[in-house]
C-alpha cells in the first residue's frame, strides 16, 4: 500500500498554516543542545565520579582517586559527543541537517525539505517546547529536536500566532483553552510521555 504524501496527509483547519522561511539546524547548535539534554536528564551520572572521591579521603591516594574521577567523567562527556556529532555524520541522521521550512497549524507541524517532500508531526508527537530568546525548541525525543528561530518567521504576527497555538497545546506556560491527554507516543524508536508531568 502506498504511503499518502504530506499533501494528502495535511488537511487545513480552516485558516492557512503559518509557513517559515527555509532554515537548517547547525551541527554544533545540536550537539551543544543534545548535551545540555542529556547532563539535565542524567544528573544522577556524576555522582559516580563523586562516589569515587570518598575512597580517596578514607583512605589517602586521593590524587589518584581525584584523577579516576576525572576520567571517567572525561570518558562520559566524550562518550555522549561522540554519539551527537556522529548522528550528523550517517545517513538516517542527515535529513535532520537539511535545509526545511516549517507549517504550523492547529494540528500538525509539517517540516518540509520541498513543497511535496517532507515529514508530518502531530502536536502529541512533540515532548515539550522551549523558548528562549530567539527560538522555538521542539524536543521530540531526549536528542531530537527542531529549532525554529524567530528569524524565519515572516512576521512578529506569526511568532505570535505559533505562541498561541503552542499555549492552546500547553506546550509552552500560560494556555488554558485545549487539554493534552497523557499519552505514551512511539516516535524515533522510543517510547516517552507527551503529557505534563
Amino acid at each position: 500500500m502506498a504511503q499518502p504524501t504530506v499533501q494528502q496527509q495535511y488537511r487545513p483547519s480552516g485558516l492557512p498554516p503559518i509557513k517559515t522561511k527555509k532554515y537548517q539546524l547547525p551541527v554544533k547548535l545540536f550537539v551543544r543542545m543534545a548535551m545540555i539534554n542529556i547532563i539535565k536528564e542524567f544528573w544522577w551520572a556524576f555522582l559516580v565520579p563523586v562516589a569515587m572521591l570518598i575512597p580517596g579521603l578514607i583512605w589517602g591516594g586521593f590524587v589518584w582517586w581525584f584523577s579516576g574521577a576525572l576520567l571517567v567523567t572525561i570518558l562520559y562527556l566524550l562518550f555522549w559527543g561522540i554519539q551527537f556529532y556522529g548522528l550528523s555524520q550517517v545517513p538516517a541522521g542527515k535529513p535532520l541537517f537539511e535545509k526545511m521550512f516549517f507549517e504550523i497549524d492547529n494540528k500538525q507541524l509539517l517540516v518540509k525539505k520541498t513543497k511535496e517532500e517532507g515529514m508530518v508531526f502531530q502536536w502529541d508527537q512533540i515532548k515539550r517546547v522551549e523558548k528562549t530568546a530567539d527560538s522555538y525548541f521542539f524536543w521530540l525525543s531526549r536528542v531530537q529536536f527542531l529549532q525554529l528561530p524567530f528569524s524565519i518567521f515572516s512576521s512578529d504576527t506569526d511568532i505570535k500566532l505559533t505562541e498561541n497555538i503552542l499555549k492552546r497545546k500547553k506546550l509552552i506556560p500560560g494556555g488554558l483553552e485545549e487539554s493534552r491527554p497523557d499519552t505514551n507516543v512511539k516516535a524515533g524508536g522510543s517510547v516517552f510521555n507527551a503529557g505534563k508531568k
